[in-house]
């Protein structure tokens, strides 16, 4: 990450905008640069298309040089390209901050100023080429008075010897095309197996209640496939609006805000039965040419399967992602150690849960409870689980027994100074090791459930990776009380169970359960439930840390 700052809102009313520039903290100073952008470029500038050549032009910006009408140099390169052709335009300077302007044959300007906002100075974009013709670009830099070299890098098209005008010192600019051979122009291609729709939407086409023209297609997908939808024009901001057969919409404008007006939606499983999309505009009274892709990929959920005995081999790679399970809970502690009521049975309802859901076979299901629940089968099972699991796997991992807090933390993590640890069976499992068995694991989505005294120390241990959730029920410094009302022992155990035996599939009830369903549904139950719980060292409260896993991401699909 960085410390700067970014912010993309559409200009809707117009007026005077006022921008404040200020800092996180109090007191702090320096310099710094306001950029300010009017147009955005496209999503994919980062991939070269194939299908061309790759044009390198050497030019420099200079004194004496053509003057935009806000005062910076430029020159202007113009190219014949046909239509059908994806080109890739950077203009690369290290010597002043590049800015790029492409004018097609007729219809607005696309420009871009930096292709990599926060890693480079230099500019691109992609551009469709829908109609053929002379397209005009514009090498100029980013503030008035800049010069120095640069290089004007195009990829895709055909190779064309490329006119510019003489500029009044003789800068003007030298092109040096790679010498390969020409290939024949080709369309830019939807992915393999897309579904493609061109259409235009023009006066007389019907419209939305707020004014904006509108094409709609009926689809329908492979039931539990994972669907892209993407929504392309380069004469008008695109809208994308997507409504499922179970009625549930969802919209976009930008799919990549500040870089593209293109529009796009992913469905992580689609649903059986037709889905309405319908194509409009940002604005009211826009028109012009699109083009709708749709693409199904393989499900991320894992299809039916008989269960399999332990130390059956994982699934192939090509089937679907399958569900692992870690259930650990301890009521029968030996020694003084104080019992647990219903601990042990949390993790057998919750293994159960997970097991109805038809997702999980026994030769992936671990289930330690009481003296079984012990460091060495925790160990042994996360390293089996980290050697079989694949990329596209789920991993429930649950805990519900004591957790406790040591003092003197050498770790710069714990701002208390205190490490966290579960007490198994037989000792402790402190947080650092935990995370450590966590560092191999390569899953799609681990999702770590701790129901014990102290668990929201876990967080800074486990959730330090993309693709994991974290559920804890307490904060790091709050004990956590057994949920005898309930007869669970703990609230989040209890709650979590519910969730996962289908009361968390409402937004929608479709039978496929996400990341975001599941967590809102647990924070609600413990809101309406467990608001109150008063401990010793204060009100306990639920702990949610997503990481970078987003609400859409699919858990599984239930097949009971």
């Amino acid at each position: 990450g960085t410390l700067n700052s970014r912010l993309t809102m559409p200009l809707t009313t117009p007026g005077t905008y006022r921008i404040v520039a200020t800092s996180y903290r109090a007191g702090e100073v320096g310099p710094y640069e306001l950029k300010l952008l009017t147009q955005r470029g496209d999503p994919q500038a980062a991939a070269a298309p194939s299908g061309g050549p790759e044009q390198r032009i050497e030019g420099s910006l200079a004194q004496g040089d053509t003057t935009l009408q806000s005062g910076e140099f430029m020159d202007e390169h113009r190219f014949e390209w046909p239509a059908g052709t994806r080109v890739h335009i950077e203009a690369q300077s290290s010597d002043f901050d590049s800015y790029l302007i492409v004018h097609p044959p007729s219809g607005p300007q696309r420009d871009n100023d930096d292709l990599r906002p926060g890693q480079s100075l230099d500019a691109g974009l992609d551009l469709q080429v829908d109609q053929g013709g002379t397209y005009r670009v514009i090498v100029t830099s980013y503030q008035p008075g800049e010069t120095g070299s640069y290089a004007l890098v195009i990829r895709g098209a055909p190779a064309t010897t490329p006119t510019a005008p003489a500029q009044a010192n003789g800068s003007g600019a030298t092109p040096t095309p790679t010498p390969t051979p020409t290939p024949s122009p080709t369309p830019a291609a939807a992915p393999a197996g897309a579904r493609t729709e061109t259409g235009t939407l023009a006066q007389g086409d019907r419209t939305l209640e707020s004014g904006e023209f509108a094409d709609a297609f009926t689809m329908s997908f492979t039931p539990q496939s994972a669907v892209q939808i993407r929504l392309e024009s380069s004469d008008f901001d695109t809208y994308l609006i997507v409504r499922s057969p179970s009625g549930h919409q969802e919209d976009n404008d930008d799919f990549a805000a500040g870089q593209s007006l293109n529009s796009g939606l992913d469905l992580p499983v689609a649903e059986p039965g037709d889905y309405t999309i319908t194509v409009t505009s940002y604005r009211p009274g826009e028109t012009g040419s699109y083009r709708l892709v749709v693409t199904e990929g393989p499900s991320v959920v894992a299809p039916p399967s008989a269960p399999s005995a332990p130390g059956t081999p994982a699934a192939s790679p090509g089937e679907a992602g399958r569900v692992w399970g870690l259930f650990a809970g301890i009521t029968d502690y030996p020694g003084s150690v104080n019992d647990l009521p219903e601990c042990a049975n949390d993790a057998r309802k919750l293994a159960e849960a997970v097991r109805n859901q038809g997702n999980m076979p026994q030769s992936q299901e671990f289930l330690f409870t009481d003296a079984q629940a012990t460091t060495a089968n925790l160990r042994q099972a996360m390293q089996t689980i980290t050697q079989r699991i694949r990329p596209d796997d789920v991993l429930v991992f649950f805990y519900s027994g004591h957790g406790g807090q040591t003092d003197s933390s050498s770790d710069p993590r714990e701002l208390d100074r205190q490490d966290e640890y579960l007490l198994m069976h037989d000792g402790r499992m402190m947080d650092d090791e935990l995370g450590r068995l966590f560092d191999g694991l390569n899953a799609r989505v681990a999702l770590v459930a701790i129901d014990a005294c102290f668990a929201g120390g876990f967080a800074k241990d486990v959730i330090t990776r993309p693709g994991r959730v974290g559920m804890f029920s307490s904060e790091e410094d709050v004990t956590s009380a057994v949920a005898g009302r309930f007869q669970a022992g703990g609230y989040l155990s209890h709650f979590l169970r519910l969730g996962i035996n289908g009361e968390a599939d409402n937004d929608p009830h479709n039978a496929i359960l996400t990341v975001g369903e599941l967590t809102h549904y647990t924070w609600r139950q413990f809101g309406q439930h467990a608001s109150d719980v008063r401990m010793s060292m204060g009100y306990q409260h639920l702990v949610v840390d997503r990481g970078a896993v987003q609400t859409s991401e699919v858990l599984w699909a239930s097949r009971r």
